[in-house]
């Protein structure tokens, strides 16, 4: 649809309208809102005065459920077998250059286990085992590393306080990169404690 106008008087009006009613924009949709306010302001405007935004965003959000839904499915299925992280510690500098010119990848380790347990397990997608092998089993028996949680052996393991929410803080990062989707969310799943090779390198200050 073009933008038309009219003449009242001396002044151009634009022609516009009040669209039909659009289905209730979800999580990804908002997040694609916030993206294009913040870095495709032109884009953004352009939807808003033509009436395309709410349709744009209908189609993003059902475009991203369906991909989750698929993804969900070959967790489930033993199809993906393993969670990772693409962990990109840049600093404020270098992902500040715009879009264009800012190095890619965002913070993933300091909110991987909290994300999925919040938005998978606790909902009963998964069951909390399959997130174990999904984040630590598979991986340590298909590259042969780490030793089992066992008397004797040096500890590699990490404690989450799995029934306390926490706000997701970029400054309170230990990384030295701030960047991540998950900047003001809650989640479930804090870290408590960590632990590596037998020793404990980071602990909350008020863990009991």
């Amino acid at each position: 649809m073009e933008l038309t106008y009219h003449w009242e008087g001396d002044y151009l009006i634009p022609d516009l309208a009040i669209g039909e009613e659009q289905e209730p924009i979800g999580k990804y949709g908002m997040l694609r809102k916030t993206f294009l306010k913040e870095n495709r302001a032109g884009w953004y405007q352009g939807m808003m005065l033509t009436g395309k935004l709410d349709r744009h965003l209908a189609d993003i959000e059902k475009a991203a459920v369906e991909r989750m839904e698929v993804l969900v499915e070959g967790l489930l299925d033993n199809t993906i077998d393993m969670i990772a992280t693409d962990h990109a510690p840049h600093s404020a500098e270098e992902k500040g250059r715009g879009l264009e010119k800012s190095a890619m990848g965002v913070v993933g380790l300091e909110t991987a286990f909290a994300a999925v347990y919040t938005h998978l397990v606790k909902p009963g997608l998964l069951s909390m085992d399959r997130l174990m092998a999904l984040l630590n089993g598979n991986a340590a028996r298909r590259f042969g590393y780490g030793t089992p949680l066992a008397e004797g052996q040096p500890a590699d393991l990490t404690v989450f306080g799995l029934d306390r929410p926490f706000r997701v803080d970029p400054e309170q990062f230990r990384s030295m990169g701030r960047a991540t989707p998950f900047a003001g969310m809650e989640l479930y799943g804090v870290c408590l404690l960590t632990m590596a090779d037998g020793k404990i390198v980071w602990r909350e200050d008020n863990i009991l």
